[in-house]
């Protein structure tokens, strides 16, 4: 094998890597003025590996397909930068800009041409952002039979420290994955369900009542766009 193609696979599974870390990594190292953790770390590797897999022609860039796409990137980051003109003080605006904007969308394009290139296919990072669930399931059961303490009194948290935050991420993860379970999964279909519950359950038990209205308003609009 080449080291074109060593690259093309590091990038890939650093890539499964990155998404199943997401919840494991939220405890910064350094907080000011660039907020630096291992999912920025993570970030930032699968970042370079794609500049370097599209020098080497390993990874060509393709242009995105859909034009709406970039008119909302644009507005993202105009947005921002307005935003930055009343953060204060102003290096706080530097982890702003990093941290949660800048890196988020080069990790998306990064991936997206990963996806162009036909190196992955869409169920792969589904499937990577679906077994982080597996985890949390861990971490949750265990603040549940209180081997674990409470980061908040009687609301499982996993390994967030905001019951809010955690009920988003799951929510989010919940609504992504029924697709791919329901029409891409042949084998195990009743395991991977069986699991999605589990996460339900995981949901309901932060008592995040915003994030559970959030997760049913969701599956209710989600449920009416899926083929019968």
């Amino acid at each position: 094998m080449s080291i074109r193609t060593h690259l093309i696979t590091l990038q890939k599974w650093w890539l499964f890597a990155l998404l199943f870390l997401i919840p494991l990594s939220l405890q910064y190292l350094i907080k000011t003025p660039v907020a630096i953790s291992t999912l920025n770390i993570l970030s930032l590797g699968f970042i370079f590996l794609g500049v370097l897999n599209a020098l080497t022609g390993g990874v060509p860039i393709r242009p995105v397909q859909h034009r709406s796409y970039v008119w909302v990137i644009l507005l993202l980051l105009g947005a921002l930068a307005y935003a930055l003109l009343f953060t204060h003080p102003l290096r706080n605006a530097v982890g702003l800009w990093t941290s949660r904007l800048s890196q988020p969308l080069l990790v998306g394009y990064f991936a997206y041409q990963l996806l162009a290139n036909r190196v992955i296919t869409l169920s792969e990072p589904i499937r990577a952002l679906f077994y982080s669930l597996v985890p949390l399931l861990i971490l949750g059961g265990m603040q549940l039979t209180g081997f674990l303490p409470y980061a908040d009194t009687d609301r499982v948290t996993a390994s967030y420290f905001f019951p809010n935050t955690f009920a988003r991420y799951v929510g989010i993860v919940l609504l992504i994955s029924l697709p791919w379970i329901l029409f891409s999964i042949r084998q195990y279909k009743r395991l991977h369900l069986g699991l999605w519950i589990l996460g339900v359950l995981l949901l309901l038990s932060s008592k995040s009542y915003g994030g559970t209205v959030a997760f049913f308003g969701g599956l209710t609009a989600l449920l009416f766009a899926l083929p019968n």
